[in-house]
């Protein structure tokens, strides 16, 4: 009879070791998935807006009226994007806080950017002095 007890103890003893040793490697595996996922929502809306800045100065140097229309993917951290001038800036929620991923156009840029996440087909169009994003 005591022969069962203290297998049974030594058994609970190796799921708690098992346990303490799993718990830290499942937060370090959680910290890095989020830190990827951060990088990667970093990197899409670098992409989109470089995307964005390269057809608005390519359709800028063709001249009114010229149009184009382009689809970029705008990651679901995007909370805001901000056209302005010569820049623009989509500012990312990240796990440590709020990055802004700013892109400069060699040309005065002005519009809209949708914030939401998905694929969206956005306008450029191309003024006298300014190209327009919409």
């Amino acid at each position: 009879m005591k022969k069962r007890g203290q297998v049974s103890l030594e058994y609970l003893m190796l799921i708690g070791f098992v346990f303490i040793a799993l718990v830290p490697a499942m937060l370090l595996a959680y910290n890095a998935y989020k830190d990827n996922q951060d990088i990667i929502a970093i990197r899409q809306a670098k992409q989109a807006s470089e995307a964005i800045i390269q057809e608005s100065e390519a359709i800028y140097y063709l001249g009114p009226p010229s149009m184009s229309t382009i689809k970029v993917y705008v990651p679901g951290q995007i909370f805001e994007v901000v056209v302005d001038d010569f820049e623009l800036t989509m500012r990312v929620r990240t796990s440590n806080g709020i990055d802004d991923v700013s892109t400069i156009s060699r040309v005065n840029i002005t519009g809209v950017v949708p914030s939401t996440q998905g694929s969206h087909i956005v306008t450029v169009s191309a003024t006298g002095t300014q190209v327009i994003i919409s």
